[in-house]
C-alpha cells in the first residue's frame, strides 16, 4: 500500500510519496529537501528532483536539524500506520511552521 505525507501552505495541500523517498538532507539555514528517487535529465546534466521545505523560524543548525530529525520520525511513523490510512497530514506535526514548498531539482553529485 503506497502512503502519502501531506503538507498543507495557505490552504493548499501538497502529497509526498513516502516510496519516492531517496533520502532527507539540510539545505541552508531554515531549509529541509526531501530527495525523491527520480532523476531529471535537463540538457547534459543529470539532476535529482526534490521538494525544498521552508521553515523561517527554525533558522539555526540546530533547529533545522531538530526539523529534519522529526521529518525522519514522521516519514517512519507513516510506514507504520493502517493501509486504510494512506494519507498522514505531517502540517502540525513539525517543530517549526512550514512557510515554503518547492519543488527543486538538485545536480546529481
Amino acid at each position: 500500500m503506497e502512503k502519502f505525507l501531506k503538507i498543507t501552505l495557505n490552504d493548499e495541500p501538497t502529497l509526498v510519496s513516502v516510496k519516492d523517498i531517496s533520502g532527507i538532507s539540510r539545505g541552508a539555514a531554515t531549509k529541509i529537501n526531501i530527495l525523491l528517487n527520480t532523476v531529471s535529465l535537463d540538457g547534459a546534466a543529470a539532476e535529482v528532483l526534490a521538494y525544498e521545505i521552508t521553515a523561517t523560524t527554525a533558522s539555526t543548525d540546530a533547529k533545522t536539524k531538530e526539523q529534519s530529525t522529526k521529518l525522519v520520525a514522521l516519514i517512519q511513523a507513516a510506514l507504520q500506520t493502517s493501509w486504510t490510512n494512506p494519507v498522514m497530514d505531517i502540517t502540525g506535526e513539525l517543530p517549526y511552521a512550514v512557510t515554503g514548498i518547492l519543488r527543486k531539482q538538485f545536480v546529481w553529485e
